[in-house]
């Protein structure tokens, strides 16, 4: 196999490497896994890798079909990928030679055409999305198809076969799939944790990961345990001995490459700060009125009626109006035979008291940690105003969050008026966000992208743009996929557009922004995955200035002693990316953390319900992380009040770690 020269005269060494790793698992007939860092060109290896696959030379004869009478089977390659980033790779194939490649995606008719001509020869090649590929996976299975390949392929994380209604998954559907060249391409091979890990490797390769259960208890129990803040040396020296055998095992299925050990000398310089925001007064009082606290914090507890049993599981498994009870008959929603009111709350099924309001409460947080306006009744929410139920509870929530306050906070309906919601005066955030932008459009050649998974926290940011009169483009769920490259070419070659804003979700894979110079994540994620791809679309090949990503985190109101369901997250994300970087890049990484994820006895500071909704910091919390003595070289810690950031720009730039407060 050769790849044309039309192609391989542009590659780096690494990318060749990563097509030899190909070729490899290729001629042994198995699968593999190109686990390169975002931004490494993952797209153009498969390209040279396919193009090789398919004979082509590199000149416009590899455009015509293969003969009718061919003795040879033609190669079929299918290939699956977000919609997202769908018309990417047409226009991918476009650019680097002569393919022939049918869509499948739309309509039934388009579908029905783009088989046709995978079947008549006139395409080798086809592109579909997952949710086509899932939906129409019997028709698909028809085709002996010689190759698939899965870009993000992280979304095969799931070992589930079945949906709960009985609908084959994604992960069912793919690992269905005849052919056992099997190919996944994504830059976080392992996101949350290692069962991600092992059923990504087992759906490339089945079997030869053994089962699961024999995965964790040889690898995945001991590397946790021994990463532990106070785990003893023998856990220590066993989980360092199952690193280096996973490690082996790892080469012979997935390839993993950074930007560092491969591009940094190419790269400019890229800068994490951790913007700590402190909210706002207003803000933090209604942070402390929100629902059910004591009844989640206090729910492991041993049950004060001396039967020995948890609370949870006892006497405290429901709110009494003085705790927050108001929202009970909104939220309980479990299969038990406590319903408050089984006319406007029946069951739907989900989690045992009270862990039923886990999710509702956590989202109520999210949202008070962001932006007060969130948590208002929004009346062009058809979803809400339209719904005797949920108008009533969407209006039950805002008057007990604000109590006292709701005439200070504006009462409890999103206020229409564009002046008063891009105030900063009741948001730690946006008075960080308003500074920020000052700085950086007075200093002029900056270029923003602002990521928020909430699209109603777009609308609110949207409306600070229109008030300081930024020239900014937005892309979000709405826009449509046509006109999406249209959007980032916009923002690429116009000076004039000085921000981008965009929807975590919508924008946070495949586009290519490198225009940009500075990030902005608003509000973190659970999935460190989703922070740092929305960061790689400006931090990749091509990005000629230093790139420095902002992320804000809302901080309570006493830095090291207490801390806010968003500093939880963060620290979640380091531990996950620590756990990440330990299994997949062989890497050493400190040990801050007590708790171990999964482990029920070894909960720390970091897991379980406890925690996630305790005030006070525990052992260890986001400020800890970056303390001066344990990483003096990488972290510096400054508090910064935003009233007086204008006269002190360069200190508050060049910070990696900044803690904000509003004025």
């Amino acid at each position: 196999l050769k790849v044309p020269g039309s192609i391989n005269r542009y590659l780096r060494e690494y990318q060749r490497e990563g097509i030899q790793f190909l070729f490899r698992q290729y001629a042994l007939k198995q699968g593999a896994i190109l686990a390169d860092d975002m931004g490494l060109g993952k797209t153009v290896q498969t390209i040279g890798f396919v193009a090789a696959i398919l004979g082509k030379t590199g000149t416009s004869a590899d455009l015509q079909p293969a003969p009718a009478d061919a003795n040879s089977r033609q190669k079929l390659i299918l290939i699956v990928a977000p919609s997202s980033v769908l018309t990417n790779w047409q226009r991918e194939f476009s650019t680097w030679g002569a393919f022939r490649v049918g869509i499948y995606h739309g309509s039934a008719e388009s579908r029905a055409a783009a088989v046709q001509s995978i079947l008549h020869g006139t395409a080798e090649i086809m592109l579909t999305t997952y949710d086509t590929f899932r939906i129409n996976i019997d028709r698909l299975q028809e085709i002996d198809w010689h190759v698939a390949i899965f870009d993000e392929a992280h979304k095969l994380k799931n070992k589930r076969v079945s949906t709960k209604n009985d609908n084959i998954s994604t992960y069912g559907a793919a690992t269905s799939l005849r052919t056992k060249r099997r190919y996944g391409l994504t830059g976080t091979a392992m996101q949350n944790d290692y069962q991600e890990l092992w059923s990504l490797l087992h759906w490339a390769n089945p079997l030869k990961m053994g089962a699961w259960d024999q995965f964790l208890e040889h690898y995945v129990n001991p590397m946790k345990q021994g990463q532990k803040r106070d785990c003893t040396d023998l856990q220590l020296a066993k989980a360092q001995k199952r690193q280096v055998q996973l490690d082996k095992l790892l080469k012979c299925f997935l390839l993993r490459r950074t930007k560092e050990s491969t591009i940094k000398d190419q790269l400019p310089k890229k800068t994490d700060n951790i913007v700590f925001c402190k909210l706002a007064p207003l803000q933090m009082r209604a942070y402390r009125q929100a629902p059910n606290f004591q009844l989640l914090v206090r729910a492991e507890e041993t049950c004060d009626c001396a039967s020995g049993e948890m609370r949870a599981k006892c006497c405290y498994t429901e709110a009494c109006p003085d705790q927050g009870g108001v929202l009970w008959p909104h939220f309980h929603l479990c299969t038990c035979d406590n319903i408050y009111d089984e006319f406007d709350n029946p069951k739907y099924g989900r989690l045992r008291c009270p862990y039923c309001l886990v999710l509702p409460c956590l989202t109520i947080l999210q949202k008070i940690a962001n932006h007060l306006e969130l948590i208002k009744v929004d009346p062009a929410d058809r979803a809400v105003t339209e719904d005797e139920w949920a108008l009533p509870r969407a209006r039950e929530l805002a008057q007990m969050v604000f109590g006292e306050d709701l005439e200070a906070a504006g009462g409890d309906t999103l206020d229409r008026n564009w002046l008063h919601v891009s105030s900063s005066a009741h948001c730690g955030k946006m008075a960080a966000l308003e500074q920020l932008l000052q700085l950086w459009s007075s200093a002029g050649n900056n270029k923003v992208l602002l990521f928020s998974h909430s699209v109603k926290m777009l609308n609110i940011i949207e409306q600070l743009l229109v008030r300081a009169g930024y020239n900014y483009a937005r892309l979000d769920g709405s826009t449509k996929r046509e006109e999406r490259q249209a959007l980032c070419d916009g923002f690429n070659q116009s000076p004039s557009v000085f921000l981008f804003l965009i929807s975590t979700t919508a924008g946070g894979l495949g586009l290519n922004l490198t225009a940009a110079n500075k990030v902005v994540i608003i509000d973190p994620s659970w999935n460190p995955s989703h922070d740092l791809q929305a960061q790689d679309r400006a931090f990749r090949i091509g990005q000629r200035r230093d790139v420095a990503v902002y992320r804000l985190i809302a901080a309570g109101m006493h830095f090291h002693t207490q801390r806010t369901l968003e500093e939880m997250i963060y620290t979640r994300q380091v531990y996950k990316q620590q756990q990440s970087a330990v299994a997949t890049e062989g890497s050493k990484e400190t040990r801050y953390f007590y708790g171990v994820q999964g482990d029920k006895g070894n909960k720390g500071e970091l897991f379980g319900i406890t925690n996630l909704f305790r005030e006070t910091a525990d052992k260890v919390n986001a400020h800890d992380i970056f303390d001066q003595e344990r990483q003096p070289t990488r972290y510096r810690i400054q508090q910064c009040d935003p009233a007086d950031m204008g006269n002190a720009p360069l200190s508050f730039m060049h910070a990696e770690c900044v803690c904000m407060q509003p004025p």
